[in-house]
């Protein structure tokens, strides 16, 4: 049985901030600071100075003087899993120690496919320097059988992860349900927490019921979606109360 301690508990609200210019990042973490929500989620990926350690530093300690109590977790989302732009391999580590070295980060995203391509370390590192490490999954094509993506949840929590996070695309309704019973198994047999989704319009229903499943945390958008199926943040927080009730 899970020890992780989030089981049965109203799922926390993330928030992304995606601008491209410093000032639009700002103007974005001060309106999502203002909603109901527990993390905000900086897009590093779509900061076009993202291999400039020094900017990259800068903009988020401004972003954490905002931020305030609230959580900060920092993305860059590659191409091939949904993101912006392409890193190589070693500048994408580069990118990922520099964020985790900032007292101002708490959560640090790893895709866990890029993981045999940089040091063996890193997630170890991360979690020295006091970082939650999420080790992420994103298949925006297709959604595995429940018991596939409960074994890639079980490896991410073999290979470190503080948090496994699971993004599926659904194709019919029992593609949702098949990403709810993986996530309702984590939860049941899991030393960690995970957060899950099924996305597009047809899986929006995932990220509203992560209380019953066993998702931890489930994001919200404010003028643009990070991915397909986002709800508001607004109604989502209504939605997750209502049903926390």
């Amino acid at each position: 049985m899970t020890t992780n301690g989030y089981q049965n508990q109203k799922p926390k609200i993330c928030v992304p901030v995606m601008g491209a210019a410093v000032s639009d990042i700002l103007e974005q973490t001060k309106w999502a600071v203002q909603e109901t929500c527990d993390v905000i989620e900086w897009r590093m990926d779509y900061f076009p100075s993202v291999t400039d350690e020094r900017q990259v530093l800068s903009v988020a300690e401004q972003m954490k003087g905002m931020i305030g109590e609230k959580q900060f977790l920092a993305t860059f989302r590659t191409k091939q899993e949904g993101g912006e732009r392409e890193l190589d391999a070693a500048s994408y580590e580069t990118l990922l120690r520099c964020v985790g070295s900032l007292k101002a980060v708490d959560w640090v995203d790893v895709e866990y496919a890029m993981l045999d391509k940089m040091s063996e370390k890193l997630v170890s590192d991360l979690k020295k320097c006091g970082k939650t490490v999420v080790l992420s999954s994103h298949d925006f094509q297709k959604t595995p059988s429940s018991k596939e993506m409960l074994s890639k949840l079980e490896e991410m929590e073999k290979a470190g992860a503080s948090i496994g996070k699971l993004a599926v695309m659904p194709e019919k309704e029992e593609d949702v349900l098949a990403l709810l019973d993986a996530t309702l198994k984590a939860k049941r047999t899991l030393s960690i927490p995970v957060i899950t989704m099924s996305m597009s319009d047809l899986g929006m229903i995932s990220r509203i019921c992560g209380e019953l499943s066993g998702s931890i945390l489930t994001f919200g958008c404010t003028q643009k979606a990070s991915a397909p199926g986002q709800v508001p943040v607004d109604k989502l927080a209504m939605c997750l109360e209502l049903l926390h009730q």
